[in-house]
């Protein structure tokens, strides 16, 4: 054999070993075990337990919600939480994507929010899309890392076109 053809040889050979010792053996995240999570977390907003909502969260959780501010930290998140006084609460989402790698997983969702403030009529917050991470902690449960979500309403159009 020639000692260049040789040398491609054994390069491509190191390459694939060392391909097959790298992090292509990624961990394959349990859908399952998430999607349970999900079930426990969405039943908690359902039933306005507070309590059971933020222990879903990581302790640096984020949250996006729409038309807010960013919410950063799980004390800030049990405030955001605890300033609504959501009763009658109806979340209704159609998963669209659960997927993950590892000890991240991510779930894209459209959902439909029907909620009652105080003693006030039901309210239906209109279509929306989220988008949530969920993390796997050293103890191996899964929590929620971040949290987005936004309205899927068009926002009025301008009724002139902009120029370019």
């Amino acid at each position: 054999m020639k000692p260049k053809r040789l040398c491609i040889l054994f390069v491509l050979g190191f390459s694939f070993f060392l391909w097959g010792c790298t992090g292509s053996q990624e961990e394959k995240v349990d859908l399952v075990a998430v999607g349970d999570v999900i079930t426990e977390f969405r039943a908690a907003v359902n039933s306005a337990r507070t309590d059971e909502i933020l222990v879903r969260y990581a302790e640096d959780a984020i949250i996006l919600p729409a038309n807010e501010e960013v919410v950063v930290g799980k004390q800030a998140v049990s405030e955001f939480w605890n300033r609504r006084a959501y009763t009658g609460i109806e979340l209704v989402e159609e998963q669209v994507v659960l997927n993950g790698s590892g000890s991240i997983a991510y779930e894209v969702n459209t959902s439909i929010f029907k909620y009652q403030l105080g003693g006030q009529e039901p309210v239906e917050s209109g279509p929306s899309k989220n988008v949530r991470i969920w993390k796997k902690q050293a103890d191996g449960a899964w929590k929620l890392q971040v949290d987005v979500w936004n309205s899927s309403v068009p926002q009025p159009m301008r009724s002139s076109a902009i120029s370019p």
